[in-house]
């Protein structure tokens, strides 16, 4: 576990972390998928306004950036265990653990919590978007491996 710790390109998971930050922001605004995604949960924009001073936002935004975080790291350490590298061969791992792993279990758990289809297409979305930009920073900066 340790050894493969060492070998993760932290400058990567960094902007990773980052840029996970900014697709959500991004994806979740009203331009896009927020009013969407809102309506889904039955939520308004009254309610946020209520809401605000009730949620504490930094820790939400911690909370966030902390798995950001961690699922690079993961990430990471999948790829160099694999010896993925270049750009569109880490994104299209992105895809395969977004569909193999991630999509399976937003489904499950959406089903269980009886989540109308909007939200979980607009979670799962995010998801897939950010797993595919994973993967193609984090293989983009691996170093090249030799040909065995």
């Amino acid at each position: 576990m340790f050894e493969a710790l060492a070998n993760v390109n932290w400058l990567a998971v960094i902007v990773c972390t980052i840029i996970a930050i900014v697709i959500g922001s991004v994806w979740y605004s009203p331009a896009l998928f927020g009013k969407m995604w809102m309506k889904g949960n039955g939520w308004t924009k009254e309610d946020m306004e209520k809401s605000k001073g009730k949620i504490n936002m930094p820790a939400l935004y911690a909370a966030q950036i902390f798995w950001s975080l961690v699922t690079a790291v993961a990430m990471n350490i999948i790829l160099n265990s694999a010896h993925v590298w270049g750009g569109a061969s880490g994104a299209l791992w992105g895809l395969g653990l977004w569909f193999g792993i991630l999509l399976p279990y937003k489904i499950a758990d959406a089903i269980w919590k009886q989540a109308p289809r909007s939200v979980w297409m607009v979670e799962a979305g995010n998801s897939l978007v950010t797993l595919i930009i994973f993967g193609a920073i984090l293989g983009s900066w691996m170093p090249m491996m030799p040909m065995t």
